[in-house]
């Protein structure tokens, strides 16, 4: 049951491969963002199947094109220009993308196989930084948002066994923790947290647990911070978020958003849980950027998805649209758009909710 959850959440959320190309330097003379100018799509060959995999920088967007020889290449597209440039190219799949927090460094997922993955490190130049070969099903990915050279790698292999690597960038060896469960969010410059499932193997609800990276990891002696936790966000240097359910009713969800530092809950408030065809709950994803938070709600069984706005300050909710199905959602860098939909190909500005299609 928790693998499902995870996959669904990273999914949504998140041997070797050729080398990553050199791509063009990041543009200093990018158009200037303004208000009045006109959002302009991905121009490609109608053989072409573009995806929007997120954000470059305020001003472009990422996205990839898979090719016939399994190859991969991502371009930049800039929003109000509509010029797209090369930026890297690898051997594979690409099934995510995850910048840093300053959006200098970009952690590239790669599938070549089932049971083989790849993890490659570009800069903002396109220039390889980085390349792992991992054997595993999965892995998750998360960036300290404290030290931009610093990451959390988690992986689980084919026999659900996990381990954690802590990937250190400028020559540092990769230190690697056993048994670390491998999703898992940093609520600190050195501490992440994970829920131990050791007392209930099968189950869909677990402690969540806190792990001080400089100490040893023991699933019995590390922190334990909430019982009962299905799913939590690390959200910034000050808060983090975890969902549970009421034990009598699977059909809600709670959701409480805690201090950084105490641990102690400051915000609480109740959504209707996502139940899968057989039953299952699952969380989808969500997003914070600035003390807004953007999520899911389900209405009518399911079958639509209102996506809410909140800002955690005040705590007024807005919603901004309705949907058939719950996608991914990335903020854009300045917090003025969001990228949604099944291929991230919808931007929507928060401000003045009007919307453009980036893939006609």
């Amino acid at each position: 049951m928790r693998i499902m959850v995870y996959l669904c959440m990273l999914f949504l959320l998140t041997a070797c491969v050729g080398d990553v190309d050199q791509g063009q330097r990041k543009d200093t003379e990018s158009v200037p963002v303004q208000d009045s100018l006109a959002v302009k799509a991905i121009e490609v060959e109608s053989s072409v199947n573009p995806e929007v995999v997120g954000w470059f920088d305020s001003d472009h967007i990422l996205y990839n094109v898979s090719e016939g020889n399994s190859k991969s290449s991502l371009f930049r597209h800039h929003l109000y220009s509509g010029k797209s440039t090369f930026f890297a190219s690898v051997n594979g799949i690409i099934e995510a993308v995850y910048p840093n927090e300053n959006y200098s460094l970009f952690a590239v997922k790669v599938s070549e196989s089932y049971a083989e993955k790849t993890l490659f490190i570009v800069d903002e130049h396109g220039t390889e930084i980085l390349s792992k070969s991992i054997e595993g099903v999965d892995f998750s990915f998360s960036w300290n948002p404290y030290e931009d050279t610093t990451a959390a790698l988690g992986i689980l292999d084919e026999t659900f066994n996990t381990q954690l690597y802590m990937i250190h960038l400028g020559g540092e060896e990769w230190e690697t923790v056993m048994d670390f469960p491998y999703y898992s969010q940093w609520i600190g410059k050195e501490n992440l947290a994970y829920l131990n499932w050791k007392d209930n193997p099968y189950g869909f609800k677990a402690p969540l647990n806190e792990w001080h990276v400089a100490s040893p990891f023991s699933l019995d002696s590390d922190q334990r911070l909430h019982d009962e936790v299905i799913m939590f966000y690390g959200l910034s240097s000050d808060y983090y978020l975890t969902v549970s359910t009421e034990e009598e009713s699977h059909l809600t969800s709670r959701f409480q958003l805690h201090d950084l530092n105490t641990k102690e809950p400051l915000e609480e408030w109740e959504s209707p849980s996502f139940m899968t065809e057989s039953g299952d709950w699952w969380v989808p994803e969500l997003s914070y950027q600035n003390n807004v938070l953007y999520y899911y709600e389900p209405i009518s069984d399911n079958s639509r998805f209102s996506l809410v706005m909140l800002e955690i300050k005040s705590m007024e909710k807005q919603e901004l649209d309705i949907f058939s199905e719950a996608s991914s959602i990335k903020i854009s860098p300045d917090g003025q758009f969001i990228l949604i939909g099944e291929k991230l190909d919808i931007l929507l500005n928060v401000e003045t909710d009007e919307s453009d299609l980036l893939i006609p």
